[in-house]
C-alpha cells in the first residue's frame, strides 16, 4: 500500500472519487492512500453515496482531513470494512481534538 500526504490545501467537492484520482492527480500508482487537508463542499452532481443523496445530505466543512483510498480487485464488503477500520484507526490517533460523525 502506497501512502502520500499532500502538503498543499486541496478543497474537496466529491469529484476526487473518480477512478485513478491518486494516479492522475498525484502520480501515486496502484493500491494507495492519499491524504490532504482542505475545505469540503460536496454538491449533488458528485455525490456517490446513495443514502446521502436520497436525504439531500449536506456534506460540508471549512477544514477537513481527507483520505482517498484506492484498492483494486476487492469486493464491496471488503471496501466498506476497510473504510470503517481506517476511520476507527484515524479516530484513535487523533482522538484528543476531534469528534467522529458518521461512518465515512
Amino acid at each position: 500500500m502506497k501512502t502520500q500526504f499532500i502538503d498543499q490545501k486541496i478543497n474537496y467537492n466529491g469529484s476526487e472519487l473518480e477512478p485513478l484520482y491518486s494516479y492522475i492527480q498525484h502520480k501515486v500508482h496502484g493500491n494507495s492512500i492519499v491524504a490532504f487537508m482542505g475545505a469540503c463542499d460536496v454538491h449533488f452532481e458528485h455525490m456517490v453515496d446513495a443514502e446521502d443523496f436520497v436525504v439531500s445530505a449536506k456534506i460540508q466543512s471549512a477544514l477537513m482531513l481527507h483520505f482517498i483510498v484506492e484498492i483494486f480487485n476487492q469486493n464491496l464488503m471488503t471496501a466498506v470494512s476497510l473504510q470503517r477500520l481506517l476511520v476507527s484507526i484515524a479516530q484513535t490517533i487523533l482522538n484528543k481534538n476531534l469528534r467522529r460523525s458518521g461512518d465515512d
